[in-house]
């Protein structure tokens, strides 16, 4: 047999690469692994976890095994260690009836919410009248597959140099374990590099804009580090960021105000 691995929840399904002549003992170099984004689709039906053992055939994939497993038995604990384990898996004709073992990690990671509280003291742009102050956020570097990372508040109308948001976000972040594996494999001299300080480290890029009718002007900008962020989450307290004046790519001198922002 050519077997691969099939995982399916609520509309996504991902897949192993195959294991030639893997027969009755496959393994998968490189422990492929598969996000599944939980409640992205409403119309979707998120109770299980469906897991398909198949082999691979010129014609027409046969099914080795299935099993599914409900979420409700996967802890949702941010702390708790990562375990290798063997999953019963039954046969397509009778689940009730084992066709093997499959030995798989399968845990849940929650969400990184970042919350944009407010400004203070921002870099006044607008030559007349009061600036419109919205955020955006790009999370670098450590994202799930399939999170594009960028974020926008809405415009504080008239908020000139202490606007408010109060606006909260979700990043699909990797865990830990998974974030050290995609920097362990990451090709160092292929990163580019901005004129200004910007990092090859994972993080968070906070851009402050001023809407205007034509072209949004650039009021300031902060990197944040993701160890810092995960110190600010466990904290449970907002953090006062200091702004660099301008745009990312300009590298601008620490004037340009403060920015309040909170992780859970």
């Amino acid at each position: 047999m050519d077997p691969f691995v099939r995982m399916t929840l609520g509309h996504h399904q991902e897949e192993s690469d195959v294991c030639r002549s893997g027969h009755v003992a496959p393994t998968w170099p490189n422990n492929p692994t598969f996000f599944f984004e939980v409640g992205k689709d409403k119309n979707a039906n998120y109770e299980k976890i469906k897991i398909e053992l198949v082999n691979n055939n010129l014609f027409c994939n046969d099914e080795i095994g299935v099993v599914e497993i409900p979420l409700e038995k996967i802890v949702p604990d941010w702390a708790r260690p990562e375990e290798a384990l063997w999953i019963w898996v039954g046969r397509p004709d009778n689940p009730n009836t084992k066709a093997g073992e499959l030995n798989a990690t399968i845990k849940y990671v929650p969400p990184l919410i970042v919350t944009a509280h407010e400004g203070r003291g921002l870099y006044d742009v607008q030559l007349i009248g009061k600036q419109d102050p919205y955020v955006v956020f790009e999370m670098h570097g450590c994202l799930a597959k399939g999170d594009s990372g960028h974020r926008k508040t809405r415009t504080h109308d008239d908020g000139d140099r202490n606007p408010k948001w109060e606006e909260s976000f979700e990043f699909n972040v990797l865990d830990e374990k998974a974030l050290r594996s995609q920097l362990e494999s990451t090709d160092k001299s292929k990163l580019v590099a901005l004129k200004d300080e910007r990092k090859t480290e994972p993080g968070l890029w906070v851009q402050v804009m001023d809407e205007n009718i034509v072209v949004d002007a650039h009021i300031g900008y902060c990197f944040v580090p993701l160890l810092q962020i995960l110190e600010a989450r466990r904290a449970g307290q907002p953090v006062w960021f200091q702004l660099n004046k301008g745009k990312i790519s300009a590298g601008g001198k620490q004037d340009a105000g403060k920015i309040c922002l909170s992780f859970k």
